[in-house]
């Protein structure tokens, strides 16, 4: 039987993880990195993982502050657990006040973005690849209301899926790379090191900014089953992650080469489309292996669109008295919270489905969406927590 405490193990976590980056990424990166950096793309693929996996420090790093603080404060060590060593609780502290209500917003919008730019990527792979000749605004619909109903399942409910999948979806695609590996050219893999340092920059960006989900790993700690490393697990998936991304970069480089890799629109599909399976097995390939990317950014897009309602509710949400005991006192707020929260929900999947239209009506805020990644990435994931973490401490020495 399973638990219905909404908490998940370490291993549904890691499955989590490598669900929202890897789809994402091996679909888009070959045709950015191609265009960019041609045979220099894997390098920037293997840097760009340097700072996410040092942001993967940051977690244990937030821990280990809150526990050095309580434990010169005098607080019982054995108690630590329920003091608040992660970055919601941190943010507890702080009360209601504009610090904390300014950190819950960016994050929603944050996640709304996300969301909305993974349904409209997915809206258009079904349309493109699968549904031709349908409507996208359908399309998006059916997408949208597929992803609020897996919101209401929870993120336990969503992890014990994902749990089940997770061979159903990778196993056979490592067995397309093993195959396509026979049809790699390493000729096409030369030369190296030839274009310029801007690129070289630009390419790792786009690498980094692909893993963004990452950054809502700060506030998933109260979802965790007890014990879970959070750091490791994601240092885990991440390394998951850049070895699919190098391995499908490097054969569709090998395959299609420099000159061709950047006139595709998804090198990664139409790689598997031209794979043939021993015994020809499907006779809609193509469809089954689509499949592999509708369930992963479908977990990418249910991942913005979860945070966003989570910390959308955290808004307006009173924070309760801690008594003695530790325990949390509960204040009555105003008459209507409770009848808000239920529409949050269902105010998250309008809001994604908006941005989802304004990149499809207006293309060019897909570029405007990038460089509001781009600036925003460093102060939310990094210089934010930091700052709101040493302004708790201060607090509690005052």
């Amino acid at each position: 039987m399973f638990s219905e405490n909404q908490k998940i193990s370490e291993r549904q976590m890691a499955r989590l993880l490598i669900f929202d980056m890897c789809g994402i990424s091996t679909l888009l990166l070959p045709g950015l990195l191609g265009k960019m950096l041609g045979t220099d793309g894997v390098f920037a693929i293997l840097l760009g993982a340097v700072p996410v996996y040092l942001f993967t420090f940051l977690p244990e790093l937030l821990q280990e502050k809150r526990k050095n603080s309580n434990t010169r404060n005098g607080s019982n060590t054995s108690n630590i657990s329920n003091i608040g060593k992660s970055y919601p609780e941190i943010l507890k502290k702080q009360g209601n006040g504009f610090i904390r209500i300014f950190v819950l917003v960016v994050y929603t919008v944050e996640g709304i973005l996300l969301a909305g730019y993974g349904l409209f990527l997915l809206s258009d792979l079904m349309v493109s690849e699968l549904l031709k000749d349908s409507s996208f605004v359908l399309a998006a619909v059916l997408l949208m209301l597929l992803c609020g109903y897996g919101i209401w399942q929870g993120i336990e409910g969503r992890a014990r899926v994902y749990e089940i999948l997770f061979w159903f979806v990778f196993l056979p695609l490592i067995l397309m790379l093993l195959l396509a590996t026979k049809d790699v050219n390493t000729i096409y893999w030369t030369p190296v090191m030839v274009h310029s340092w801007g690129n070289f920059v630009k390419g790792t960006a786009a690498v980094v900014l692909l893993y963004g989900t990452m950054a809502f790993v700060l506030f998933l700690q109260p979802y965790l089953a007890e014990n879970v490393r959070v750091g490791r697990t994601c240092r885990k998936s991440l390394c998951v992650t850049v070895i699919f991304n190098a391995a499908i970069y490097l054969i569709t480089l090998g395959i299609f080469g420099s000159g061709m890799l950047p006139k595709m629109k998804y090198p990664a599909i139409t790689l598997m489309s031209m794979i043939k399976l021993p015994g020809g097995f499907f006779e809609r390939q193509d469809a089954f292996m689509v499949a592999i990317w509708f369930f992963t950014i479908y977990a990418f897009i249910n991942t913005g669109m979860f945070y966003a309602s989570d910390l959308l509710k955290a808004v307006w949400q009173k924070e309760g008295h801690q008594k003695a005991d530790g325990k949390n006192e509960a204040i009555q707020g105003k008459a209507d919270a409770k009848s808000i929260e239920k529409l949050i929900i269902p105010i998250v999947m309008v809001l994604t489905f908006a941005v989802t239209l304004l990149f499809y009506r207006l293309p060019e805020w897909k570029i405007m969406f990038i460089w509001i990644q781009a600036i925003a990435f460093l102060p939310l994931t990094v210089i934010l927590p930091l700052c709101i973490g040493e302004i708790s401490k201060c607090r509690e020495k005052g």
